[in-house]
């Protein structure tokens, strides 16, 4: 114990005999700066200037080399992230219309029946969207169907029972 105060005792009398005798300029980032105009005050570090640029001439622009283009990597893991085959939970024939954006009669049907039931605001447009199936997942859910969210027989039948519009 007696050795280690000793120790830091001495460490700090070096440090500050080095600080205090042996530093011949000032401190580059002092924490406590003074500005009145003592010999150690010597402001500022200096700068070495920047020589000034000259303009390139029209000769010269034309003859700077332009980088390589880079050609891009290909990555698989993106590639198939960016595919429309991501999951693999439903073959793309049973997949909604969305990514493709194309109308369906059976969607379209279903999306009249839904409106008539209350199950709305959804466009009637044909489109298998997010509108679309959260109202289909609540009517599943108030029948007591399996809540899929997506057009199965079992809903398409119950959707046309309930409302009175064939759904096919």
């Amino acid at each position: 114990m007696l050795v280690g105060g000793l120790a830091m005792a001495t460490a700090a009398g070096a440090i500050v005999v080095n600080a205090l005798s042996f530093q011949l300029g000032r401190h580059p980032s002092p924490i406590f700066s003074k500005s009145d105009g003592s010999p150690r005050d010597l402001g500022p570090p200096a700068v070495a200037p920047v020589p000034p640029s000259r303009p390139l001439s029209a000769t010269a622009t034309a003859s700077v080399p332009q980088p390589p283009a880079r050609v891009a990597a290909r990555d698989p893991i993106a590639d198939i992230i960016r595919s429309a085959d991501t999951t693999g939970s439903a073959p793309a024939a049973t997949r909604p219309t969305e990514a493709r954006g194309e109308p369906q009669r059976i969607v379209a049907a279903a999306q009249r029946a839904l409106v008539k039931l209350g199950y709305g605001p959804i466009k009637v447009d044909g489109v298998f969207g997010y509108e679309t199936s959260q109202a289909i997942e609540r009517f599943e859910r108030d029948r007591r169907l399996a809540t899929t969210g997506e057009l199965g027989p079992r809903t398409v039948r119950d959707l046309t029972a309930a409302s009175g519009i064939r759904v096919e």
